[in-house]
């Protein structure tokens, strides 16, 4: 068990239902995870879409198979992103502090998308080819564990590498994303903010994020149906 890996498939729907593409992609993470004698278990469930939109500079993603040709590229930007002091003024939990933490946070997060737990999609700067955020769908079952609420809904939070922010980033493209996670069948998508991120809410509001409840004594609660 040292040198490979243990994966267990339990299918949520029928096999045939499965799209060839889910399979192909599949395949490809569990010859990488082989590749780097990573072990682990796999629960593979039906899944939301992946998101794929397009502005001018900015591509949103997925992890895919390509990607995987730029890893330690990926783990290098997002340890950019969630190491910086900036970034993380209202959410220091979220630090990361060298490149290892960076790399298992990525190998955990394509583990959690497949497990339906996560579902990481990156901010890429076409231009550049470099990951400038990152925009996360938490599953209620995640967020049960973390948040004391009566219900719970779909959670997302969402940051931007320091560089990119003051650019209206979030602005532009946390509507068409939030449209189609809605338009998906998912009823209603939660954020905790703190509440003296003025950004932050204000992003929240331009994507029809209305105010619900008081969290904690520093967050707030905002959702969208």
């Amino acid at each position: 068990m040292n040198s490979i890996c243990a994966i267990k498939i339990v299918l949520g729907h029928k096999t045939e239902n499965l799209t060839k593409q889910y399979f192909t992609t599949f395949k490809t993470w569990v010859r990488f995870f082989k590749e780097n004698k990573r072990c682990f278990y796999i629960f593979a469930i039906p899944m939301m879409k992946p998101i794929y939109y397009e502005t001018g500079d900015l591509f949103i993603h997925p992890f895919r198979p390509e990607d995987m040709e730029r890893f330690e590229q990926l783990s290098g930007d997002i340890f950019s992103i969630l190491s910086d002091d900036n970034t993380l003024k209202y959410i220091p939990s979220k630090r990361l502090h060298n490149l290892e933490e960076a790399d298992l946070f990525l190998r955990t997060m394509i583990i959690n998308y497949y497990a339906g737990l996560n579902y990481i999609h990156f901010i890429t700067d076409k231009k550049q080819n470099k990951v400038i955020g990152l925009i996360d769908l938490i599953s209620p079952q995640v967020a049960k564990k973390h948040y004391q609420l009566d219900e719970y809904p779909f959670f997302i939070e969402f940051y931007l590498g320091a560089f990119a922010i003051g650019c209206y980033v979030m602005t532009e493209i946390l509507p068409p994303v939030v449209d189609s996670i809605l338009n998906q069948g998912i009823p209603r998508i939660g954020a905790i903010i703190n509440r003296q991120n003025i950004a932050a809410r204000k992003v929240l509001e331009n994507a029809q994020f209305t105010y619900k409840a008081t969290f904690d004594h520093l967050q707030d609660l905002y959702e969208v149906t």
